[in-house]
């Protein structure tokens, strides 16, 4: 465990609109899951105060949001 806090967002809005939402509640990291993320096993980082984008592994995604929290 890594101590982050998360929230699932499964409103029928598009990404943006819960990209804004997410920055609005001061969320640090989106954590996208789409229909080709699903497919090929990945998950895409986005760091909201930057708009830095990360495509990881499942396996990865641990390592990348305790970095992301810490920065």
């Amino acid at each position: 465990e890594i101590g982050l806090q998360t929230e699932v967002d499964i409103a029928e809005h598009g990404v943006g609109a819960g990209l804004k939402l997410a920055d609005k509640k001061h969320i640090p990291l989106a954590m996208i899951v789409g229909e080709s993320e699903r497919e090929q096993g990945v998950v895409t980082v986005r760091q909201l105060a930057t708009g830095e984008e990360q495509v990881v592994s499942m396996a990865e995604l641990a390592s990348i949001s305790a970095k992301g929290v810490a920065r």
